[in-house]
């Protein structure tokens, strides 16, 4: 994947995250009317089963991404520095709803807990925004990438790719078994989502090291556009129903989600449509720090005023939106100088 690729498929990722955060439920009457059913189930939550691939999106571009920038100058440095900018994007959005809860009159919220809005800070916890969870989980396999890297290089893919499948297995039954919890600050279904990211993460350096979409692209060359996206929206049309009617289970994400990327990053795709998911790739970091805060955490409920799934999910990308192009505003310059202390260049 070049880079292009890379954001597109955030974007698709961050799309999906949303579309699953809001419209996964079997209690879908308690928040949302729901006009258009098939089946017995809305059709929103036929689109939310297929879309539980988002963090598999992620984890997997990451892994990717490293695989092909592996072994070039400053490459650990470069990795670095992108964490560094990314947490402070996370250090301001924290501080900016911390304002916002106390606008709100619900400081309490920050304030009940210092120890909690502390580990929150550093990003051991996620306590005021579930989906910031997979911050610090990144933030370990960049800081030991070069280490992942150097294995995946070292040894068979069909080595790797075994490691993989003990380490998603492994992850997926401490995730949701949820066989020792300690205490509210750490669970052993902590342990188990940082074992299954890392099998995505690994599984990305699979394909990279097999350059599996650069041969998905040559194949896609072959097919008429119009058959490839015809079969393309026959195969994801299926994987939704039987996802929605037999096989609720994040378990095989990977699975579905490999199939939907692929069929992005390998089609021909009209110039709106690169341009869409690239546009959504671009703000796909703010909308993944900020979106649950609209639904769940500080305004509960506020998205559902909109009653109807695609006016919710439409006002939730507005008011994501927003908020995005604000955060832009107040974090650039503090990034371009991150970016000038440590004398690299933005990757």
């Amino acid at each position: 994947m070049n880079k292009d690729d890379t954001k597109m498929v955030q974007g698709l990722s961050v799309l999906a995250m949303v579309c699953l955060h809001l419209f996964c439920r079997i209690d879908w009457a308690d928040f949302y009317a729901t006009p258009v059913m098939l089946l017995g189930l809305p059709v929103s939550f036929y689109f939310a089963q297929i879309s539980d691939f988002c963090v598999f999106g992620f984890a997997l571009c990451s892994g990717y991404a490293h695989w092909t920038l592996y072994g070039k100058e400053h490459f650990y440095r470069r990795r670095l520095v992108s964490l560094f900018a990314l947490y402070g994007r996370y250090w301001l959005i924290l501080i900016l709803f911390t304002i916002a809860a106390a606008l709100a009159g619900q400081s309490w919220l920050y304030t009940s807990s210092w120890l909690g809005y502390f580990l929150s800070y550093i990003s051991v916890v996620s306590f005021y925004n579930g989906a910031w969870w997979y911050l610090p989980v990144y933030a370990v396999l960049v800081l030991v990438s070069p280490l992942l890297m150097k294995l995946c290089r070292k040894y068979h893919w069909l080595i790797v790719s075994l490691l993989i499948a003990v380490c998603y297995v492994g992850g997926y039954y401490f995730r949701f078994k949820k066989v020792f919890t300690p205490s509210v600050y750490f669970s052993t279904s902590s342990i188990g989502a940082f074992f299954m990211t890392l099998a995505e993460y690994l599984f990305g350096a699979v394909l990279g090291r097999l350059c599996f979409f650069e041969k998905a692209k040559a194949a896609a060359q072959k097919i008429s556009p119009v058959l490839f996206w015809l079969g393309s929206a026959v195969l994801v049309a299926g994987l939704a129903f039987v996802r929605a009617q037999y096989l609720r289970t994040l378990f095989i994400a990977p699975l579905t989600g490999t199939i939907i990327i692929t069929i992005l990053v390998a089609g021909r795709k009209p110039k709106p449509v690169r341009a869409f998911f690239l546009f959504f790739g671009k703000h796909s970091t703010n909308i993944w720090l900020t979106h649950m805060f609209f639904y769940h955490t500080l305004f509960v409920g506020l998205v559902f005023k909109a009653k109807y799934p695609p006016l919710i999910y439409a006002f939730m990308m507005v008011l994501c939106l927003a908020l995005s192009y604000g955060i832009d505003l107040l974090y650039h310059p503090i990034q371009k100088k991150i970016l000038k202390l440590n004398n690299v260049a933005k990757v």
